[in-house]
């Protein structure tokens, strides 16, 4: 017979999952995962969706600068560094830069569907 479970119980469980407790811990009961789980203190979460919007390597995840006439591929614009170390953004993005060590920026997420935009928005949004 199979178990319910509530929608934060799934969340925190597949979050500690997430967050790397692998070995030992993945084989031992929800509740002790759950317990060990790492607490944040933010309350809200601000997810910016840029459908549609500006390309990753032009805005947060730049690139090496292109040269269109010469057919060679990257930005358009030049990186610049921000508040955290190692990372760079847009120069167009001179305010944010100051504030990136107050940002997380996802740039691991991808999927195995070749050239299918819909199914990896609906995989983020859910």
């Amino acid at each position: 017979m199979a178990t319910s479970q509530s929608r934060r119980e799934f969340l925190t469980t597949t979050g500690a999952i997430a967050a790397g407790t692998f070995g030992a811990q993945f084989v031992r009961p929800r509740s002790s995962i759950a317990a060990e789980a790492p607490r944040g203190k933010a309350e809200h979460c601000i997810m910016i969706w840029l459908g549609g919007g500006a390309g990753q390597m032009d805005t947060f995840d730049p690139k090496r600068r292109g040269d269109p006439k010469a057919k060679k591929p990257g930005s358009y614009y030049d990186a610049i560094d921000t508040a955290v170390e190692g990372v760079q953004l847009c120069e167009h993005f001179s305010q944010t830069a100051k504030l990136m060590d107050r940002c997380n920026v996802v740039r691991t997420v991808h999927h195995d569907v070749i050239d299918e935009h819909a199914a990896a928005v609906n995989r983020m949004h859910t």
